[in-house]
């Protein structure tokens, strides 16, 4: 019994998502970043996460590192980080093949400065007021090109 016992202390679960669901791991992420429980928000699995609008809408103080979240499945990235003033997160790598939407994105996102003129906009329509009052040094050369 002993062995038994000693043995069980050893074991690790790993827990098994069954389902993606987006909006829960949506509704998810927008109570760490309203509640300011950001330490782990590095690490917060998106790869569901269809909906990225207003994530960080007003949030003046955040300035994590996300860049590695998985944003394959991302549509719609609207006003993100609109008047998120302190956010300057090397954001470079993220894929964003399947977004439609960007309007107002970058809107009036003060620090924001890398560039991201790699990322793959193809397939986004809605690109209005993409960095209307961004960064002075978020320049159109840092900027994707919309059709």
């Amino acid at each position: 019994k002993d062995s038994i016992e000693s043995n069980m202390v050893n074991i690790k679960v790993t827990p098994v998502i069954a389902s993606c669901d987006p909006v829960a791991s949506r509704n998810e992420l927008l109570k760490l970043i309203k509640f300011r429980s950001i330490p782990e928000i590095e690490e917060f699995d998106t790869s569901c996460i269809t909906d990225m609008s207003i994530l960080f809408f007003h949030v003046s103080d955040f300035n994590g590192d996300i860049s590695r979240w998985n944003t394959t499945n991302v549509t719609s990235m609207t006003a993100m980080f609109y008047g998120a003033k302190a956010f300057n997160s090397d954001i470079f790598r993220w894929d964003t093949a399947n977004v439609v939407n960007m309007e107002g994105m970058f809107f009036d996102a003060s620090s924001f400065n890398h560039d991201i003129s790699g990322w793959n906009v193809d397939r986004v329509n809605h690109s209005d007021k993409f960095a209307t009052g961004a960064n002075v040094n978020f320049t159109t050369d840092k900027q994707p090109i919309f059709k």
